[in-house]
């Protein structure tokens, strides 16, 4: 999509100016879900699936992505999200900030991250993410919250809070995928890796069969739509070399596991072996996890 297509799906509401509201790609809050996918269809947007939020996502072309966030079966947030190099995605967020500024007037709020303007109860902001520190890959996008959005994620918290708290319990049943001794052998900003130790094996001179849960400052979703923040790989690990190939991968999302991943290993087909660069947080993670195994 150029910038000047992506600028023009966000447009004010026919109230005064002080009471307008921000919307995106025309859709008004409240637009049933139904329909909130048929007009991102017609506008060019693939649907992937549903979340476990019940959220509808979207791809386009070169990575893009869409999320609508729904409450009570109507549209309450909308994401729009573009990938790209640093500089573009730079680029991109100038740009869209520079045109909104002069459609909607000064900003209401802006940090280093984001610029944002609100109206009542709505807000449109436009973001920026370098790459750096917890976030996964240089990106540049646009939200928008509708009424009802902040209430819909606090009854969506005090959901899981209370899953957690019947886990806690014992009277809800801990996804066995997440059982184990899981000892930290890597953490950075990004992500926090650990090796379950009581389940490794010794299957050869300085080579092991091992469990190791990798937790991510932030969200990825799978090709259907799906979170996942996590991930459970069975490996091999070759401490000699050091190398590993991965036999198995299980996403994971707050704390329950994902099924169908398209990813490394998925279906019991083995990874190529693969030696990480030195000094590579993949790296250290094998360092990590073979001086735990004894077999550095």
């Amino acid at each position: 999509m150029r910038i000047s297509i992506l600028l023009s799906v966000f447009v004010l509401g026919t109230a005064a100016p002080a009471a307008a509201q921000l919307t995106v790609a025309r859709i008004p809050w409240g637009t049933p879900a139904a329909q909130v996918r048929a007009r991102l269809e017609a506008q060019g947007w693939r649907f992937r699936g549903v979340d476990q939020d019940g959220d509808q996502v979207f791809g386009g072309p070169r990575g893009s992505e869409a999320v609508a966030t729904l409450a009570a079966g109507g549209l309450v947030g909308m994401e729009l999200r573009w990938p790209a190099t640093r500089a573009a995605a730079r680029a991109r967020y100038r740009a869209a900030t520079d045109s909104l500024r002069r459609g909607l007037g000064a900003h209401t709020t802006v940090d280093e991250e984001s610029t944002a303007w609100s109206r009542g109860d709505t807000l449109l902001y436009t973001s920026i993410a370098d790459g750096r520190g917890a976030r996964p890959e240089p990106a540049a996008g646009i939200t928008g919250w509708g009424p009802g959005y902040h209430a819909e994620m606090e009854r969506r918290s005090d959901l899981e809070r209370a899953r957690r708290d019947s886990v806690e319990a014992g009277t809800l049943r801990r996804d066995p995928l997440l059982r184990g001794d899981w000892t930290r052998v890597y953490s950075d900003a990004r992500v926090l890796t650990r090796l379950d130790s009581a389940g490794a094996r010794r299957v050869g001179p300085g080579r092991y069969r091992i469990r190791v849960r990798e937790d991510w400052m932030f969200t990825r979703r799978l090709a259907n739509g799906m979170m996942y923040n996590a991930a459970v790989r069975e490996m091999e690990l070759d401490c000699r070399a050091p190398r590993v190939r991965v036999l198995r991968t299980t996403p994971a999302f707050a704390d329950r596991s994902v099924a169908g991943a398209p990813l490394a290993g998925a279906g019991g087909v083995p990874s190529a072996w693969e030696a990480p660069a030195p000094g590579s947080p993949e790296a250290r993670a094998i360092r990590g996890s073979c001086g735990r195994l004894g077999g550095a």
